[in-house]
């Protein structure tokens, strides 16, 4: 029992804590999904993408991000008590390529209506860091981390235009 407590506060360091509550001048609710497909630890991953994400979609007033864990009904409750459009951001992010001297990091988001899961957009930053010939896992860090942020802009613009 000590043991569980100990790993969900450990998980919950690393993936950033709950977000507050959504402000009153909220008009999107936001859940974000990571899946890891690079040979990282899906905690380390996961904790970049979320950490990245939610900063940057909290920045702008107009966006609450959901919990971690949220159920569809404790989603559903929030979305409709606070008349908000609800949106799921899933992200993946791709293997790491090293190639030509060079690393590649690209994320693969699809931007889904939430809970309901209607899929509206999709984008996939990738960036790239010149002369890394070999894993850098600092680099990996950092082009992940920018590229989350790519995509939270990417949301707001896609977001504005529906």
């Amino acid at each position: 029992r000590v043991s569980q407590s100990m790993d969900k506060a450990l998980d919950n360091i690393a993936l950033g804590g709950d977000p507050p509550l959504p402000g009153a001048s909220a008009k999107y609710y936001v859940a974000i999904q990571v899946v890891n497909r690079t040979n990282r630890s899906q905690l380390e991953v996961e904790g970049i993408v979320r950490r990245a994400l939610s900063a940057k979609l909290l920045s702008n007033s107009a966006n609450a991000v959901a919990p971690r864990n949220e159920s569809n009904q404790q989603a559903t409750n929030i979305v409709n008590g606070r008349k908000l459009k609800g949106y799921v951001l899933s992200a993946s992010v791709e293997p790491f390529s090293y190639a030509g001297g060079n690393l590649t990091v690209v994320l693969k988001v699809s931007m889904s209506t939430y809970p309901d899961r209607s899929l509206k957009a999709e984008f996939s930053p990738k960036l790239t860091q010149k002369d890394t010939p070999k894993e850098d896992a600092a680099a990996e860090r950092v082009l992940v981390k920018m590229a989350a942020e790519n995509a939270a802009d990417s949301f707001s613009k896609v977001v504005a235009s529906l």
